[in-house]
């Protein structure tokens, strides 16, 4: 299997502590094509203006030739834009405030289309209706019903993004979250000829 590295020519991108860019491809992140797209559409700005960005395979490590200034070069520290690295964390926060603000909504909203759908639950049992009637009913609940599903959708995204923290979830961790969700089905509990199984 071919592993795949994101370079400019000059810099290569490490995701080790975050990423950043590393004069040495021996330390440059090395993985498969999907985690390089996804590492090329995360780099940040202040990498971002350092030239294009590609993905390149990894070549033999026979094929890598390290000049002495590169030698000299990775023996001494490397040196990070503190100034972006600041804005870059203060970013990070705000949005970590936001994704805390807006789950707080989705709780209060799931809570209000809880009592919504109770309320109907309630009307349906206790009343008698015409077909009309009948159908407005059902399609009162259906709506809240979809609605609650999508509002809890959210919140799992939401709770999968909190849970491994914004430092350490990626697109992929999200990407994986969603794909999770489309993929899923609902197994009867106990009306299984409603949902012919």
């Amino acid at each position: 299997m071919t592993n795949y590295y994101v370079t400019n020519g000059k810099q290569y991108i490490c995701t080790r502590g975050g990423i950043h860019g590393v004069s040495d491809i021996k330390k440059a992140t090395q993985c498969n094509i999907d985690k390089a797209s996804n590492i090329l559409t995360t780099i940040p700005k202040s990498l971002l203006n350092l030239g294009d960005w590609t993905i390149l395979p990894v070549p033999d490590t026979d094929d890598i030739e390290i000049s002495e200034d590169e030698k000299d070069r990775t023996s001494s520290m490397e040196f990070i834009d503190i100034n972006s690295m600041i804005n870059e964390l203060n970013e990070l926060t705000s949005k970590t405030e936001y994704f805390a603000k807006y789950s707080k909504s989705i709780n209060k909203q799931l809570a209000e289309v809880e009592l919504e759908i109770e309320d109907l639950y309630h009307y349906i049992e206790f009343s008698t209706f015409n077909a009309s009637q009948g159908y407005h009913a059902y399609k009162m609940l259906k709506e809240r019903l979809i609605k609650r599903r999508q509002l809890k959708d959210e919140r799992i995204i939401l709770d999968s993004i909190q849970e491994k923290n914004m430092l350490t979830c990626t697109c992929e961790n999200i990407n994986e979250t969603v794909e999770k969700l489309e993929s899923r089905s609902y197994r009867p509990r106990v009306l299984k000829e409603l949902f012919n199984v």
